[in-house]
């Protein structure tokens, strides 16, 4: 018995067949997980677990809740196609809190996190503001006898406009560097921050409360302090005052002090005065 010829194409219907099916074995798993994802999406979006039946926001002072809110749903979806869909109606939509985009619009918010309930679908905002550390007044836009002043925290982050700025236990910064800044910026840069709060701080645990500090020209990178009565005291920003608190408590205490023209701390481990 002779064996049986293929045609010569044999290979070719073959791997055609084979093409055949694994297309319809891809549109089939496409479709499967299509209605699987619609399926799965349906239930979560219809389903009452999911919805929110109430939203209260907590820790709102200086800002009306309207504002918190606003700001956290107007960035909140952005970049996120399913919780879009799902739109703030559904808890699973909320974020765990605001990121820098909304945050960028409530300079007077030092954090905003989001709690969810499932049990009551409640929805909390809690809202952690900035609290008032200083005024810092720029001289440059409206000059000397008009600055232009903004309250800011311990982390020198400006928030908030200032209005009436003499008298009180706060410091006054009095700023003729010739530059001006805005909400959500900080005070000085990054370099001379940390030193520079370290001299409010010194000031703070001194007694020394309600001085005006002066700053005239970045570039010296030195701050001068004045008090109604008393000499001033300069102050370096090339290095923490952390250390100088023991000098400045001998310079209070010394018979006379207040009659002193000058204290200056601006070389490191060394005071002079006159």
């Amino acid at each position: 018995m002779k064996p049986k010829k293929f045609p010569s194409n044999f290979s070719d219907v073959r791997d055609h067949r084979k093409k055949r099916q694994l297309y319809l074995y891809s549109i089939s798993g496409f479709l499967a997980a299509y209605f699987l994802f619609f399926g799965i999406f349906s239930f979560f979006l219809r389903v009452p677990f999911f919805r929110v039946t109430r939203v209260e926001v907590v820790g709102a002072e200086s800002i009306s809740s309207g504002d918190a809110l606003a700001a956290l749903q107007a960035t909140a979806l952005k970049g996120s196609l399913i919780k879009s869909l799902f739109g703030f109606g559904n808890i699973l939509a909320w974020p765990t809190g605001a990121n820098a985009h909304a945050l960028a619009l409530l300079p007077a918010v030092k954090s905003l996190e989001v709690r969810k309930d499932y049990f009551t679908r409640t929805i909390t905002l809690d809202v952690t503001e900035r609290n008032p550390y200083g005024i810092w007044c720029f001289e440059e836009s409206r000059g000397p006898l008009s600055p232009s002043c903004f309250w800011f925290d311990d982390g020198g982050t400006i928030f908030r406009r200032a209005m009436g700025v003499e008298g009180g236990a706060i410091p006054v910064i009095d700023d003729a560097s010739e530059r001006e800044t805005g909400l959500n910026a900080q005070v000085l840069p990054k370099a001379l921050l940390p030193n520079f709060l370290s001299v409010l701080q010194l000031l703070d645990k001194s007694g020394i409360r309600g001085a005006r500090v002066h700053l005239k020209d970045l570039g010296l990178e030195e701050v001068t302090v004045t008090e109604p009565v008393g000499p001033a005291l300069l102050f370096s920003l090339k290095f923490p005052a952390a250390n100088l608190g023991t000098f400045l408590v001998s310079f209070l205490n010394r018979p006379g002090y207040k009659n002193f023209q000058y204290v200056d701390f601006r070389v490191e481990n060394r005071v002079y005065y006159k």
